[in-house]
């Protein structure tokens, strides 16, 4: 009834998408905070917020932490970004990096006036789990602030490459409100 689209994760994808996001070969061949159009992507998404209103930020999904690096420039105090294809856990620049998924099992002691993920949800088998997890690390008046891709001109068309990015929920203007 509200559009939303997910695939039916068989234990074969589970395992297979677990695997890619352990391996060392998780991010793109140019990390997306090394590329000019990473760069560009993280200023146009980030320019929708007033972040003078944020001090301290939570990333579900932060890749090699391109965002928080930026945010970081911006005036930004404390900076944690949760990724389950990092090497390891560790703090670089005062970023705590941390290894791992996104879940309501992972307590990280803090609260965060925002929580962001840029493209991430639609790539999250347990996307409930996931919510649970930013309100446990949300301040009172935090906000979450996430973009997913919309779906809705590709299906549509029936345009067939929307099945071919890892992902595992289809959204559309729809279902995502």
């Amino acid at each position: 009834e509200c559009s939303h689209i997910q695939q039916n994760v068989t234990k074969e994808l589970e395992d297979t998408l677990f695997s890619v996001y352990q391996s060392s070969n998780a991010q793109l061949s140019t990390p997306l905070g090394k590329s000019n159009w990473g760069k560009k992507r993280a200023e146009k998404i980030l320019n929708e917020l007033d972040l003078k209103n944020f001090k301290t930020t939570l990333e579900i999904g932060c890749a090699n932490g391109y965002i928080l690096e930026y945010l970081k420039t911006k005036g930004f105090t404390d900076l944690v970004g949760v990724e389950p294809s990092l090497e390891s856990s560790h703090d670089v620049n005062g970023i705590n990096y941390i290894k791992g998924f996104a879940s309501s099992s992972l307590d990280l002691n803090k609260k965060f006036d925002l929580i962001l993920s840029i493209s991430v949800f639609e790539h999250i088998k347990e996307i409930k789990d996931t919510i649970k997890f930013a309100c446990n690390h949300m301040e009172g008046d935090g906000e979450l602030f996430f973009v997913v891709p919309n779906c809705h001109g590709r299906f549509k068309n029936g345009n067939p490459d929307v099945f071919n990015h890892e992902h595992l929920h289809y959204y559309t203007k729809n279902s995502i409100n």
